[in-house]
């Protein structure tokens, strides 16, 4: 039972019974060691000091009671287990002494192995039992002390009500800062203090019913986020509410501070971003001048002269074109994001227009321009020869403005890995002022150059080498720079290529469009003077046939007399922007000069700008300077009217008249309209389930499900947008036309859908706007009706 031996007395006159319980004991095979008392005082002695496993107490002693002897032990505080040891007969006796503090009894008849075996085991258990006991209440007390400790200093209230709504717990340190005292509200009614405290009897009464509340209040300049839930007793039932209120006061002004700054980052996004718009179309309209006129020149007889001259200069300006572009998206450059091209290019032609762009740079420096180039390079690599020629053009430069002379050499080695790929390594070597070794360490990072008075006497920002490594880095390369003061820099670079066969260039090299459009009418709004020469020029190769607008005005009036085959229409314009120009001819115009194609010919690149133009029903855009071959890619695909699947416009019937309305397959994302032109489409034809039925191809019975679905589905969907609206829930509001509208493109309902998608990607105040009401009054007529016709169809396809 333990690894000691049990201490055992026994208290007993007769020695007769003192050798039995002796012999007793030894039988019963239990290890202890055996102490003998005779009378009434020898016991009281050997117990004053002394708790022991066991003690065997008989009834008749001398000098007093088994019972008086018991009541003394007792008395001393002894816990010691006392068995009472009786004559046959005595029960009596023995329920007396059990009443004054005894454990058990047991009868001299009893006195064997086996029944002394018994006792002290159960004597011992009992012991063991209040000590463990005794330990737990100590860890409870200790548990309770530290839980009284956190709820007196952690800021929080602590609370909890009976069935009947009395507070039976009111603690915390949140008391205290609120200057509450608890006494005043322990035992008494919710309902006629929660004027008082912070707990809600509302809340109280949802919780007693079983519903989990959490809610965030404000009270004396604090903010609380409160928990109820109900308490259930050992039958299931309620008994009563207990709750939790935390002080959040910080959290909320962080979160505040952080809804503050969130505001201002949107405005300086937005800023940036109209910054960027803006500076993207006074650098584009004079590059777009540049680059048009340069393609024009070199279609022109030239000397080899001067075609090596505008052959430089078009590389020179769609390097610029490159960078432009990067900066114009300075979170794609951040984030790592920027792409690359994939394309057959030479590196002996990069190279060679490299040194062709800098050499007059460098005769008139009088540095020598050197280029070493294995004979044994392959002749054509697939990679990105753009962004080789901005490293390249980068550190040429920074080579020959840092060296006074001496030479700049350009390095180029290669080596097979094999798989049709090789690695490409670039060496750029100068003999000019050399870099320090503490400079070098930082001279890769951003707005850095090499000493604080080099931006002085050389100029530049400091970012041309930030830029450079990144471009190597993303094509899995790796940049490297050794230098030494007044002796020279080395700057070299690997990026590994796949090699091109001659076979395989054939196959990849891009085919020209070659169908005719000369049979095109198109109008061009753009009010520089360089760009309608540029275009035009073009568009005589192609023998189109153009008109020009200088303003969007003048374009509204010449869409109005003429209907065009497609509108080029430029975004910043005076008198009307293009934008309005295009939402005018839209919305205004009848049929068909309403529905002409409008390409958005723009210097706005950036993501947000090109949204706009959709979103004032522009069919595509195209950035200035354009590529010659995307123009005419764009343009046929604009303009060619087999079925109308290019344009996305599905016929109206003859019989429904659908003025100023252009109707797209079905997409998920269609063409944003606005919400002022919503009035124009009432007039419309309820449903056209062309569409349906030509993705049905002959299955009636698609059509059926389809057409019962939206029945089924739709009535609910709407009507749970007007509730999320007028309990201003916009989240859920704008969920729910995001998932709907994809179902009446179709039933071809398109002006549902599209306005359905503007109304997704509207912000909290816009909806907030009664144009917003209008329009969802508007959808909700315009359903309504559509469920008639649809009924109506049903019954003639069963």
């Amino acid at each position: 039972m333990r690894d000691r031996k049990f201490q055992i007395l026994v208290v007993e006159d007769d020695e007769l019974d003192r050798l039995i319980i002796k012999k007793a004991l030894k039988s019963a095979s239990i290890e202890h060691d055996l102490y003998f008392a005779e009378d009434h005082e020898s016991g009281k002695a050997a117990t004053e000091n002394t708790e022991y496993d066991c003690i065997f107490l008989d009834y008749n002693l001398p000098g007093g009671t088994g019972l008086e002897l018991l009541k003394a032990i007792r008395a001393a505080k002894n816990e010691s287990p006392i068995i009472i040891v009786t004559s046959q007969g005595d029960e009596k006796i023995a329920v007396e002494a059990m009443k004054n503090g005894a454990n058990d009894y047991i009868p001299k008849n009893l006195l064997t192995g086996e029944g002394i075996a018994q006792s002290v085991r159960y004597m011992v258990n009992i012991t063991e039992q209040k000590k463990r006991q005794a330990e737990l209440e100590l860890k409870l007390i200790a548990t309770q002390h530290q839980l009284n400790a956190v709820i007196s200093n952690a800021p929080i209230i602590l609370f909890a009500l009976n069935t009947k709504g009395e507070i039976i717990l009111f603690e915390g340190k949140g008391l205290n800062d609120l200057n509450i005292d608890k006494e005043t509200f322990i035992n008494k009614s919710l309902k006629d203090y929660s004027n008082e405290i912070p707990i809600d009897l509302e809340n109280f009464e949802k919780a007693l019913q079983g519903e989990s509340v959490g809610i965030v209040v404000e009270w004396k300049n604090k903010f609380f986020e409160i928990n109820y839930k109900a308490v259930k007793d050992q039958s299931g039932n309620t008994s009563g509410v207990v709750g939790v209120a935390s002080d959040v006061t910080a959290h909320k002004k962080v979160q505040e501070e952080l809804e503050k700054a969130k505001q201002i980052a949107e405005e300086t996004a937005r800023i940036k971003e109209n910054f960027l718009a803006n500076m993207s179309h006074e650098i584009r309209t004079p590059m777009n001048g540049i680059i048009g006129l340069t393609r024009i020149l070199i279609n022109s007889p030239l000397n080899e002269e001067q075609a090596g001259y505008l052959s430089s200069i078009k590389m020179c300006s769609d390097s610029l074109m490159v960078i432009i572009d990067d900066i114009l998206d300075f979170s794609k450059i951040e984030a790592g994001k920027m792409t690359f091209e994939k394309a057959p290019f030479s590196i002996k032609d990069t190279v060679k227009h490299t040194i062709a762009l800098f050499q007059a740079k460098a005769d008139e420096k009088q540095v020598q321009l050197v280029t070493e180039i294995p004979q044994s390079l392959a002749s054509t690599f697939a990679g990105d020869p753009t962004r080789l020629q901005q490293i390249l053009n980068n550190l040429i430069s920074n080579a020959i403005k840092f060296t006074e002379h001496g030479e700049v050499r350009l390095i180029v080695k290669w080596s097979d890995v094999g798989k049709q790929r090789a690695r490409v390594t670039f060496e750029v070597k100068d003999s000019g002022i050399g870099i320090s070794e503490k400079s070098i360490e930082n001279i890769f990072e951003s707005f850095t150059q090499a000493s604080s008075d080099t931006t002085r006497k050389f100029g530049g920002t400091g970012l041309g080498l930030t830029i450079v490594k990144r471009l190597v880095e993303l094509q899995g390369g790796k940049i490297i720079v050794k230098s030494q003061l007044e002796k020279g820099t080395s700057f070299i670079f690997h990026i590994d290529y796949e090699i091109i066969e001659a076979e395989k260039l054939q196959n990849i090299k891009p085919k020209e469009l070659d169908q005719s459009i000369s049979h095109l009418k198109i109008l061009v709004a753009e009010d520089n003077k360089i760009n309608q020469l540029v275009v035009r020029k073009v568009f005589a190769d192609w023998q189109l046939t153009v008109d020009f607008a200088d303003n969007g005005q003048e374009a509204v009036e010449k869409a109005t007399e003429t209907c065009y085959d497609l509108i080029l229409m430029d975004i910043q314009m005076p008198i009307m922007d293009g934008l309005s120009a295009s939402k005018m001819i839209r919305t205004t115009l009848s049929e068909p000069n309403c529905k002409v194609p409008i390409m958005a010919m723009t210097a706005h690149a950036t993501a947000t700008e090109k949204q706009k133009c959709h979103d004032h029903g522009m069919n595509d855009h195209i950035n200035k300077p354009f590529e010659l071959l995307e123009l005419k890619k764009k343009i046929i695909s604009l303009t060619l009217t087999s079925d109308s699947s290019l344009k996305e416009v599905i016929t109206t019937p003859k019989s429904e008249k659908s003025p100023n309305v252009k109707i797209n397959k079905p997409s998920g994302s269609g063409q944003r309209v606005s919400l002022a032109s919503i009035d124009t489409f009432l007039n419309a034809p309820k449903i056209n389930l062309t569409y349906l039925k030509h993705i049905a191809d002959g299955n009636e019975s698609f059509v059926v499900e389809m057409i019962e679905m939206f029945l089924n589905k739709t009535p609910e969907a709407i009507k749970e947008m007007n509730e999320y609206y007028s309990s201003k829930k916009w989240e859920d509001f704008r969920r729910i036309a995001h998932r709907i509208k994809p179902s009446f493109g179709y039933m071809g309902m398109p002006e549902v859908q599209q306005s359905l998608s503007q109304l997704e990607l509207l912000s909290e105040n816009e909806l907030q706007e009664i144009s917003v009401e209008k329009t969802l009054m508007d959808i909700t007529t315009r359903t309504n009706e559509a469920y008639t016709q649809l009924r109506t169809e049903l019954t003639t396809m069963k």
